[in-house]
């Protein structure tokens, strides 16, 4: 389990990254939805998480530092849920969820071919995710009297394609991998695993400074 020190740590490094890139030409926000699903990874000693919640959505919004043309560095936030599927709600008027919030900080190669810029995207994240009763914002739901989250962490990386419109605005579309480390077995029991989560998506890029 990631302790606060650990947290406090990994703020430490990535608000002075975040700070130290200054308001300029080449500061960028990036605004991102997505397709999220269930890669890999498993929710109990009998059931696959793909099985056990349907794909969701997520969005994010970060700051992004184009150092060169070929490499940016980015920080921002994320959060995404996915819904427990109707076979294993204990209550069929609720919309219980695997709600997966994250602080992430990640490196961006770029293959610029005039204003197509093919990229490749490497990160870590923090990932304060659980499970609720009742939606993204419901209650904490338990395993065995514990609430049934942790803060964890986690390693990012996929391909992207983005398509600079004007100097100042992009579209883009991407693919990208996650894997948590959210394995517990004190807790959560030898069943849950790390889960690996696939994210399909795309958004906005622009640059008002430039």
């Amino acid at each position: 389990m990631i302790s606060r020190r650990n947290v406090w740590m990994v703020l430490l490094v990535l608000i002075p990254l975040s700070t130290s890139m200054g308001f300029g030409e080449k500061l960028g926000i990036r605004l991102r939805t997505s397709r999220i699903q269930s890669f890999s990874g498993s929710y109990n000693d009998t059931t696959v998480m793909s099985d056990y919640v349907n794909p969701g959505t997520s969005y994010g919004v970060g700051i992004n530092h184009r150092i060169t043309d070929n490499y940016s560095l980015e920080v921002g936030l994320d959060v995404g849920w996915m819904a427990v599927k109707k076979a294993f709600k204990s209550n069929p008027s609720k919309e219980p969820v695997f709600l997966i919030p994250s602080m992430y900080f990640t490196n961006f190669v770029h293959f610029p071919l005039g204003r197509v810029i093919p990229f490749v995207q490497l990160g870590v994240s923090i990932v304060p995710w659980k499970f609720t009763l009742d939606g993204p914002t419901g209650e904490t739901a338990q395993f065995e009297g514990e609430n049934f989250q942790k803060m964890s962490f986690a390693f990012h990386g996929g391909l992207g394609v983005e398509f600079r419109i004007t100097d100042t605005f992009s579209m883009y579309g991407e693919g990208v991998f996650t894997y948590l480390f959210c394995r517990d077995q004190f807790f959560f029991g030898k069943g849950f695993t790390e889960q690996t989560i696939l994210r399909l998506g795309g958004g906005l890029l622009f640059y008002p400074l430039h």
